[in-house]
C-alpha cells in the first residue's frame, strides 16, 4: 500500500474567520469493502490539522471522510495504489520456496494466493506442477497437494507469513506477484515448533544476508543447530558460516530447521520487492532444482482403499508404507474421502533430508492398512519403484481392499445341502493359516483331500472364496448318494460337519 502523496490538511475557523485550535479531526479512507485506514489529529494554533492516509490495495475510487466536531465533509478522488512486485522463479525439479508478499495481483491480474490450491493454480496447475508439499510440525506429517481434486481437503493448507513449501515442478515457471508486505508495520514472525519446521523469511531483514546469519536471531540461536536449503540441485546443510549451503538469501526461499524447543522469531524490515530495485530473485535458468534420476530424496504417494467391510470408520485407519529395500517405515492416517462412499483416499510423503534417499529405482514398497477398532484384513500391496516414479518423485498406487477379520475361526454349513453334484464349503479364519479340507465317506474312509493353501485371516463364505467340491473322489470318479463328512484344518483348529448327496 502507499500513502497519499502529500498530507491531507483541514483548516477549522470560526464564523468570523479566525483560526480555532484544539479541535479533534477524524480522517478515514474507505472503498467499497469498508474502511482501509483511519487516523485522528488535533488542530494547532493556526487551526490546521493534517494526516497522511494509506490507499487501498488496488486502483479505483477511494473516498476520504473528514469529521470535525460531528460535522462531516466528504471528498472523493481517484487514486492508484502502488503495489510491491516480486518475480517468483521456480526451477524444474524439487525446491524449497516461500511466498514473499501478501498477494493482490498475479501476472498483472487481480488475484490472491491464500492457500496451496491458489498457488497450484497460479503456477500453471497440472501443466507445470507435479505436487506441492507443506509440513505440519504438530502432527509431524508432510501434506502433498496433487491437483484440483485436493482443493478444500486437509492437504490444501492456508498460507501464513512464514510457511515454507516444497515444490516439485515439471517445467520452470516465473510469475510476477503484486501485493503488500507480509506482517504489520515492517514486522512479522517465524513460529518454530519443537522438531522439524519448514519456514520462509517474511521480510528482508537487514541483519540477514546469508543463511548462516539466521543463527544469530533470538529464537534460533542455541535452539537450531542446522539449517537445510535447496541449492544447485541438492539439499545442503548449514551449521556455520562458510558451509556449502551458506548461500545468499534472495527472497522466495524456504528452509528446513530442526528446533529443540518451540520459539517465536521476530523478523523486521522491508518487503521482498525485486521488481522495483530490491534484491533480485534468480531467473529459472539460473536456479537448478533437485532432479532425481535413480534416487529420489522426496517421494509423494497417493492411493485409495476400497471398503469391503462396509461402514468402517475411516478416521481409525492407518496406512503403513515400508521400503523393503531400506527397512524404513512411514505411517499415516486416512485423511480424505475417495471418489465414492466406499473408498477412502490417503496421502503420504517421504522426505529424506539426511541421506537424500526416500526411494530408489527398483526399491520395493509394501503398503498395508490397520484399524484401531474394527478387526480388518488387507492383502499387503507390493509396488516396485520405476524410473518414471523417481523422475516425478511421485507414485499413484493401486487400490487396496479391506475385509473384516472374523473374531474366531469357524467351519460353516456347506451349500446347497443336500446337493447334486457340486457344493461350496464356507469357513472363517481369525488368523492366517495353511488350510486343508478332507472329505470322508460314511465309513470314515478318506475319499478326497483339498489342499487349499496358505490363507490370510478373512471370511471365505461366498462362492468366489469358499472351498468347492464337485462330488468326485481323488480318482476323478463321481461318488454315490449318501452321507459324507468334511473336516477343516487351519493351524491348530479342526472341525467336522456332515453333508448329503442326493441323486
Amino acid at each position: 500500500r502507499e500513502a497519499l502523496p502529500s498530507p491531507l490538511v483541514v483548516e477549522v475557523r470560526d464564523q468570523y474567520g479566525g483560526a480555532v485550535g484544539g479541535v479533534p479531526v477524524a480522517f478515514a479512507v474507505s472503498a467499497g469493502d469498508g474502511v482501509l485506514s483511519d487516523t485522528t489529529a488535533t488542530t494547532n494554533v493556526y487551526g490546521r490539522a493534517e494526516s497522511t492516509l494509506t490507499l487501498g490495495p488496488s486502483p479505483g475510487i477511494n473516498t476520504v471522510d473528514v469529521s470535525v466536531e460531528g460535522l462531516t465533509e466528504t471528498a472523493t478522488f481517484n487514486a492508484v495504489a502502488k503495489l510491491l512486485e516480486f518475480d517468483l522463479s521456480l526451477p524444474a525439479g524439487i525446491s524449497l520456496i516461500h511466498i514473499p508478499l501478501k498477494v493482490r495481483t498475479i501476472k498483472g491480474v487481480a488475484g490472491t494466493i491464500e492457500s496451496i490450491a491458489d498457488l497450484y493454480d497460479a503456477l500453471g496447475g497440472a501443466d507445470a506442477v507435479s505436487f506441492l508439499s507443506t509440513y505440519d510440525p504438530a502432527t509431524q506429517d508432510w501434506f502433498s497437494y496433487f491437483g484440483v481434486s485436493d482443493k478444500g481437503t486437509s492437504v490444501d493448507r492456508g498460507l501464513t507469513d512464514d510457511i515454507g513449501i516444497l515444490a516439485s515442478m515439471t517445467v520452470p515457471v516465473t510469475i510476477r506477484l503484486g501485493g503488500d508486505a507480509l506482517g504489520t508495520n515492517r514486522s512479522s514472525i517465524i513460529a518454530l515448533n519443537q522438531g522439524l519446521n519448514l519456514v520462509g523469511l517474511p521480510l528482508r531483514d537487514s541483519r540477514i544476508t546469508r543463511v548462516s546469519d539466521l543463527f544469530a536471531l533470538e529464537g534460533i540461536m542455541d535452539n537450531v543447530s542446522v539449517i537445510v536449503v535447496s541449492d544447485n540441485g541438492e539439499f545442503k546443510w548449514v551449521g556455520r558460516a562458510g558451509d556449502p549451503g551458506d548461500i545468499e538469501i534472495i527472497g522466495g526461499q524456504s528452509f528446513i530447521l530442526a528446533a529443540q524447543q518451540a520459539r517465536t522469531v521476530t523478523i523486521s524490515g522491508d518487503a521482498w520487492d525485486n521488481a522495483f530495485g530490491g534484491t533480485m530473485a534468480a531467473s529459472p535458468m539460473m536456479v537448478k532444482g533437485i532432479q532425481p534420476t535413480e534416487i529420489a530424496p522426496v517421494l509423494a504417494l497417493s492411493g485409495s482403499i476400497v471398503d469391503g467391510v462396509k461402514g468402517i470408520n475411516s478416521a481409525r485407519l492407518r496406512v503403513t508404507v515400508k521400503n523393503l529395500s531400506t527397512g524404513s517405515t512411514v505411517t499415516t492416517g486416512v485423511k480424505d474421502t475417495g471418489s465414492t462412499s466406499s473408498q477412502f483416499g490417503y496421502r503420504l510423503t517421504v522426505v529424506d533430508i539426511e541421506n537424500g534417499r526416500a526411494a530408489a529405482m527398483g526399491d520395493t514398497l509394501e503398503i498395508s492398512v490397520t484399524s484401531q477398532e474394527t478387526p480388518i484384513g488387507v492383502e499387503p500391496l507390493r509396488y516396485t519403484i520405476t524410473a518414471e516414479d523417481v523422475r516425478r518423485s511421485r507414485v499413484e498406487l493401486p487400490l487396496l481392499s479391506l475385509r473384516e477379520i472374523p473374531t474366531e475361526t469357524e467351519l460353516l454349513r456347506n451349500y446347497p445341502n443336500p446337493f447334486n453334484p457340486e457344493t461350496w464349503i464356507p469357513y472363517r479364519l481369525a488368523e492366517d493359516a495353511f488350510v486343508t479340507l478332507t472329505i470322508y465317506d460314511s465309513s470314515g474312509q478318506v475319499i478326497l483331500t483339498l489342499d487349499v493353501g496358505y490363507q490370510t485371516a478373512a471370511a471365505y463364505e461366498n462362492r468366489s472364496k469358499a472351498a468347492y467340491w464337485d462330488g468326485r473322489n481323488d480318482l476323478g470318479e463321481s461318488v454315490a448318494s449318501g452321507v459324507y463328512f468334511y473336516t477343516l484344518t487351519a493351524g491348530d483348529y479342526s472341525a467336522t460337519r456332515k453333508m448329503l448327496i442326493l441323486k
